[in-house]
């Protein structure tokens, strides 16, 4: 124990004096009668012990309490739980088993360590019992989790079992390097080339417009099958559109078959690509594929006008030719005066309008109520922008700029994101936005705000204006093209932010439901993932309620289920949780003011197998984990070898963290207690003599 004080401890003799001088007033300069000497000697030692500890307490002297803390080393494993393991192994036993060696090991080092286990396949989660049945795997988000969670930990040492087979995510070995400690692998699966069929890989476009022939091409692999024949066959919402012979004539066979087909009508197209079952394959999982075509009756024109060159703009015209439903036109603002703006579906404003001629732009947008997504990319003027009427002004303090992270405004429900790009937003790079005052109309709704350093704003970054005219969108910051290239470096593809660009404009420009009761969701969802639909109910004055209980029914080829809204915000969601392949009819109804409302749709299912297309294990990726964090790799079944690697490793010992705690020892009961004893003993001595 410690002792500190806000003031310096030289005033402590300074304490000590005034209490003798108190004492010695009452004592000597003013005699008390009728007392003794020995007892006045005691008296005035009582008094100046008093007075001397209450001026001690009033320089505010803390206890200082140091505390030892032992935080025991700490080992994450990581257990590979996709279907991929399953397949190869081909044997029921090997789960059983596998299971059994996975709770021993975790049991002996639990013993001396602090033992957290994971499963890996679509997402890393907490768990140690596997079963085998992820559709995909993601090994990088093992190693995010752990740089997110064991941060200034004690983390002694990582362990992965797995067979090295990745198929979403990044690479491990790249987000891997980032941990500080040592990396134990053991490769499961099997390396052995086995005699396989499989549709490889289907390439055609999600999205096709009617009438339109579109392309679709199909990869057949099939490896040891030389000399053997198989069927190819594709079927169209189940019904047989094409058939082929294809002679496999090498061991290591491959071929693209390329055909064609017509959109003949408006919504989605299941097809069914499959290969004829050959003897003595591992497995006929992968010998069939899903595809899910949408047809759309027109595409949008998007005409992206511009003050100058800049990155946003090719990121923005990337992420729309991701998607076969727009027309991209770029022109420079002076360029674009000719052009008639009822003659697009969507405008982008890129710094625009920076004057009076770029106003005349605006007030056609507005006049045609054409939707319009503005990205302010450090304008030079915004009294222009704030001259929109757009349901949003900024008080600019002059040239003065923010750099902020962006972060989703939980409270908004009018649009939803994949997992994946919740994720990745939340580790976005930052962008720069003007600094000032940030003034929203009731029409406007922020989807992404600021975040300040670690704080999080109310201020927007992204919001949805809705006026008198077409829905409008604005972005505040610059850099756009940045997330497009973070995006990249953090899973591989453009997929996240090419959703966050198409969710924008995909909601600008769909057309104001005027009804009382609106139900959205996707039309085409992953067989691994959650089926999510949210919903909106307005009463008479169209104003957002939520009050009265919304019920949907989903029906399907394996029954119909009920299901409840959750309330969130002024509006509704429902998490209907994961559904079989297929397609399914949804009905959603609420009952307000004694009227029913309802509405209906159809959303499909498709299936993922990116476990069934590769089955060789890669145990170099397993080997170039561990040897990059100097750890070792181990071959299956080598449990006992992977703990005593453990074990004899020194450099994985518990650490020692000291806590201070500081008090005032004014709250120090014993001391105030002889404080009090001292005054008494004086007074009763005083009293007792007759003293006044």
């Amino acid at each position: 124990m410690n002792f500190s004080a806000e003031y310096s401890f030289l005033f402590v003799p300074l304490c000590i004096l005034f209490g003798i001088a108190c004492a010695s007033i009452i004592y000597w300069k003013m005699p008390v009668p009728n007392i003794e000497k020995k007892l006045k000697i005691l008296l005035f030692v009582c008094r100046s012990l008093a007075i001397s500890l209450i001026a001690f307490l009033l320089i505010r002297p803390l206890m200082v309490h140091t505390q030892k803390e032992v935080e025991k080393p700490i080992i994450a494993m990581g257990i590979d739980n996709s279907s991929s393991i399953a397949i190869a192994a081909k044997n029921d036993q090997y789960q059983v088993d596998f299971q059994k060696n996975i709770d021993r090991l975790v049991e002996r080092l639990s013993k001396k360590y602090q033992v957290e286990t994971y499963l890996l396949g679509e997402e890393c989660r907490k768990g140690q019992k596997v079963d085998f049945s992820d559709k995909s795997t993601n090994l990088s988000a093992f190693f995010d989790e752990l740089e997110n969670a064991y941060y200034q930990r004690n983390l002694g040492a990582v362990v992965l079992f797995s067979d090295g087979i990745f198929n979403t995510g990044s690479s491990p070995l790249y987000v891997a390097e980032k941990l500080p400690t040592s990396i134990y692998t053991m490769a499961l699966g099997d390396t052995t080339v086995k005699k396989d069929l499989l549709v490889a890989k289907v390439n055609y476009n999600k999205t096709v417009y009617l009438n339109n022939i579109f392309p679709v091409e199909v990869l057949v692999k099939a490896d040891k099958l030389a000399g053997k024949t198989t069927l190819l066959t594709i079927y169209e919402n189940n019904k047989k559109v094409h058939e082929q012979s294809i002679n496999i004539t090498s061991n290591e066979f491959s071929k693209w078959v390329k055909l064609s087909f017509e959109a003949k009508k408006a919504g989605l197209l299941n097809y069914r690509v499959e290969l004829s079952e050959i003897e003595d394959e591992v497995t006929t999982i992968n010998n069939h594929r899903e595809v899910v075509v949408e047809v759309l009756d027109s595409r949008k024109k998007v005409a992206i006008v511009y003050q100058s060159p800049h990155p946003d703009i090719a990121a923005i015209v990337s992420a729309l030719q991701s998607s076969e439903a727009y027309q991209v036109e770029t022109f420079v603002a002076g360029n674009f005066n000719g052009k008639k703006v009822a003659d697009y579906d969507m405008v982008v404003m890129h710094r625009v309008p920076s004057n009076n001629a770029d106003m005349r732009i605006v007030q056609e947008i507005e006049k045609a109520k054409v939707p319009c997504f503005y990205v302010l990319a450090s304008m030079k003027d915004y009294h222009f922008f704030n001259d929109c009427h757009l349901g949003m002004a900024i008080d600019v303090k002059g040239n003065l700029k923010n750099t902020v992270y962006p972060i989703l405004d939980k409270s908004y429900s009018g649009i939803s994101f994949t997992s994946s790009t919740t994720e990745m937003i939340d580790v976005l790079s930052p962008v720069e936005v003007p600094f000032g005052k940030y003034r929203l109309s009731p029409n406007s709704s922020a989807v992404l705000l600021q975040k300040i350093g670690e704080v999080e704003t109310n201020y927007p970054l992204l919001v949805f204006s809705y006026g008198e005219g077409a829905r409008s969108a604005i972005f505040f910051g610059d850099g756009l093209w940045r997330w497009r290239l973070y995006d990249y470096m953090y899973s591989e593809t453009h997929d996240q932010f090419d959703e966050l660009i198409l969710k924008v404009f995909q909601y600008i420009g769909t057309k104001e439901n005027q009804s009382f009761f609106r139900v959205s969701g996707k039309q085409i969802y992953a067989e691994n993932e959650e089926v999510i639909f949210d919903a909106e109910l307005y009463n008479m004055n169209y104003e957002l309620v939520n009050e009265p209980e919304v019920q949907m029914t989903i029906q399907g080829e394996n029954g119909t289920h009920q299901f409840l809204f959750s309330r969130v915000g002024r509006a509704y969601q429902l998490e209907a949780g994961i559904f079989p392949k297929g397609t399914y009819k949804w009905e959603a109804s609420t009952n307000m003011d004694n009227k029913k409302y309802s509405q209906s749709g159809y959303f499909t299912v498709k299936e993922v197998n990116l476990e069934s297309v590769n089955l060789t294990a890669d145990y170099q990726l397993m080997v170039n984990l561990a040897a990059q964090s100097e750890g070792r790799c181990f071959s299956n079944q080598e449990f006992d070898k992977l703990y005593k690697a453990i074990v004899d490793n020194e450099t994985i010992k518990s650490v020692a963290h000291y806590n201070k705690t500081y008090q005032l020892l004014s709250s120090y009961w014993p001391l105030l207690l002889i404080i009090v004893l001292l005054l008494s003993v004086e007074w009763f001595i005083r009293k007792y003599s007759g003293a006044y």
